[in-house]
């Protein structure tokens, strides 16, 4: 009877040691993957902050080629440690920063209408373009990425107007977009 009570105590010894060691490391990788997220909204930040004068309404000339290298790194920085988080959560947390940020700074490069702006703005001054690879890093991070996907996909049109009540007399401007531009959904709606 005593070799049973020491193999049930070793077991649930070795079960409750398990269960404190993974929730260890569950706290543990939690903790490392919000101190992660916060520095990677940091780097995301401080890359658009580097290229936007005037309140962010526009990106900074070409003289200012160091701004766009600081950009870039930050961005390539970003990239980089994007790969290390270990939950789940903080991954779809930093899906919806760069998502934020991917907009704004495509809002902010189509403000450049020309190729010019990437050359030197004073032809007095020694030829100070940006560095082509500091603006492809910058302008392909405002591209949709590739494999990414998209949460408006999963979205049931017709059954968030319904479940929302979108038809009601609160929301007529809306229902009557619905009624012009898609008279058929209006109808199945309605009807």
């Amino acid at each position: 009877m005593e070799a049973i009570i020491a193999v049930l105590a070793f077991i649930v010894s070795a079960v409750s040691l398990g269960i404190t060691w993974k929730k260890n490391v569950k706290d543990k990788n939690y903790g490392c993957d919000k101190e992660l997220f916060e520095n990677l909204k940091n780097s995301l930040e401080s890359a658009y902050a580097a290229i936007t004068v005037d309140e962010a309404k526009s990106p900074t000339p070409s003289d200012q080629r160091i701004d766009w290298l600081t950009a870039a790194r930050h961005i390539q920085r970003y990239r980089e440690l994007r790969q290390n988080f270990e939950t789940r959560l903080f991954q779809v947390l930093m899906d919806e920063q760069e998502e934020y940020w991917r907009n704004k700074f495509y809002i902010l490069l189509k403000t450049i209408k020309s190729g010019s702006f990437f050359q030197s703005i004073d032809s007095e001054m020694e030829e100070e373009c940006i560095d082509v690879r500091s603006a492809a890093v910058v302008y392909s991070f405002a591209q949709w990425k590739k494999g990414f996907g998209d949460p408006m996909e999963n979205v049931e049109l017709e059954e968030m107007i319904k479940e929302y009540g979108l038809f009601s007399s609160a929301n007529m401007a809306f229902k009557h977009y619905i009624a012009t531009k898609f008279p058929g959904l209006a109808k199945k709606i309605s009807g």
